[in-house]
């Protein structure tokens, strides 16, 4: 398969400190020392990637995120017959973020996002959503590499909306769009209106990799999407929900350094 993540080392350093030595560790049994190194993944498959950094002090560093690599079927139903128009999303931070790196099979200039009216995009954003057109003859799926968005441990996105109609895109799991995984505090999503395109608009219940959405609220505000977590006994539980999203809180996380994107 092959699929290639570059790494770049952000290690944040104090006066005085420097680094004499890298080494990662790819999760996949292979390693590099260099400063920033580019990696191939032959399989499908969520990493741990480790790197170990060695300062002029002899302290070692460590830091771990998770890379995530994986199949996006835009068009389920295989080849595309007719030249066609298609919801999109990416799911992870990707060394190129363009349309034609993700989709190489798109047709050129044809990404387009809607904040209230349709607007040209060259890249994507993770959590959003957009309409990208694709040839007759187009495959229909596409491998994605890249590292998953987190807040702490915890693959998660926060996703600032406008009233009315706005795109959304889903992360790595084929989740249901449920209190599990959607944090809605302060209750803007409308019910009922996340739609999915196949040829023709239809009603989801799931947010899968890779698939763009409309969805409809009754204001402006912040919602999260984020991976469920098990309480003691198994129980899923979507703990996010009791956590009241503002916009103090979004600066919070990003003065704390989360990996946070906001659209």
């Amino acid at each position: 398969m092959g699929s290639s993540i570059t790494f770049i080392d952000q290690s944040e350093l104090v006066d005085g400190e420097s680094i004499e030595t890298w080494a990662w560790d790819f999760g996949d049994n292979e390693t590099s020392t260099e400063q920033n190194p580019i990696h191939t993944y032959e399989s499908i498959g969520t990493y741990t990637v480790q790197l170990t950094i060695t300062l002029n002090t002899e302290e070692e560093k460590i830091i771990q995120r998770d890379a995530w690599v994986g199949n996006i079927a835009y068009e389920p139903s295989g080849p595309l017959t007719a030249d066609q128009w298609q919801l999109v999303s990416v799911p992870v931070y990707t060394s190129d973020m363009s349309h034609l790196a993700l989709f190489p099979e798109a047709i050129e200039n044809t990404l387009y996002g809607f904040d209230g009216t349709y607007s040209q995009q060259s890249e994507l954003e993770v959590g959003k959503g957009y309409w990208l057109r694709f040839p007759a003859g187009a495959t229909g799926e596409t491998t994605v590499a890249g590292l998953v968005p987190k807040i702490g441990d915890r693959e998660m996105i926060l996703i600032e909306l406008s009233e009315e109609w706005n795109f959304i895109g889903g992360l790595t799991g084929a989740w249901e769009f449920s209190p599990a995984h959607v944090s809605d505090p302060n209750q803007i999503l409308v019910p009922g209106t996340l739609y999915q395109s196949n040829y023709g608009y239809s009603n989801s219940s799931y947010l899968n990799p890779g698939e763009g959405y409309w969805i409809r609220t009754n204001s402006a505000g912040m919602i999260s999407i984020h991976e469920a977590i098990a309480r003691e006994g198994g129980e899923l539980s979507g703990r996010h929900n009791d956590v009241e999203i503002d916009d103090d809180m979004v600066q919070e996380l990003i003065d704390a350094g989360a990996d946070l994107k906001r659209i």
